[in-house]
């Protein structure tokens, strides 16, 4: 609905560069020790064993480390993806897909996300959902120069490095494909769901995704008791 068809392809691409590269995360390996951990702890109480309270110390500290070190693979793991990608849709569009998934990301949050929050503090009815409020203000969130300002915004913001983060931040992805500065983009174009899918695919979709939204947020609320 927000991003054109260019950049959902840039973004395939970027996950298939992931496949390419067959990145892991060693959760193989992870399981076997998470497992040997149980197995020693089934048979040895940690409250009541020294063992068990070796092993419990053990499985923490490892744990601790295999937290930080997942997120620091899965940053350069990204970084690789884009350059990978970038190598098969040149630099120029995936920089283009980064800059316009960063100022859509936040163009969402003030328009859509943000006044969803506060609508379902105290409600006693459902507020109109994401997929709605999306189509009402789709005008606005897709308007270029706000959403290359949010970019630019988001940009200027955040850290150089969040180390409790999955993905780097947009001036490190931006850096790895060879840009100093927030690069000027082109406008997006016609929504790719409009391009990718029949009408009645993505009516439907919407309906069903409406659907899930509204479940969710009646248990939320309390609706009904």
């Amino acid at each position: 609905m927000i991003l054109d068809e260019r950049a959902i392809r840039a973004t395939i691409a970027h996950e298939v560069a992931h496949a390419e590269l067959r990145h892991t995360t060693g959760a193989g390996n992870l399981f076997d020790f998470l497992r040997a951990c149980e197995n020693v702890l089934h048979y040895a109480n940690p409250d009541r064993t020294v063992t068990g309270r070796i092993a419990a110390f053990l499985l923490r500290a490892v744990l601790g480390w295999v937290n930080r070190e997942y997120l620091v693979l899965s940053r350069q793991n990204e970084l690789a993806a884009d350059r990978r990608a970038a190598a098969l849709m040149g630099s120029p569009e995936m920089a283009r897909s980064l800059v316009l998934i960063a100022g859509g990301a936040a163009r969402l949050r003030e328009l859509v996300f943000a006044p969803l929050q506060t609508d379902l503090l105290g409600a006693i009815s459902l507020p109109a959902t994401p997929l709605q409020r999306m189509s009402t203000h789709l005008v606005a969130i897709r308007d270029h120069d706000a959403l290359a300002a949010a970019a630019a915004k988001r940009m200027e913001e955040e850290p150089m490095e969040d180390k409790d983060s999955t993905h780097p931040p947009l001036r490190a992805s931006l850096a790895n494909l060879g840009y100093a500065a927030l690069p000027a983009v082109d406008p997006i174009e016609a929504p790719a769901i409009e391009r990718l899918l029949p009408p009645g695919a993505a009516l439907d979709l919407s309906a069903r995704l409406d659907a899930e939204w509204r479940k969710l947020a009646q248990a939320r609320v309390r609706l009904g008791g």
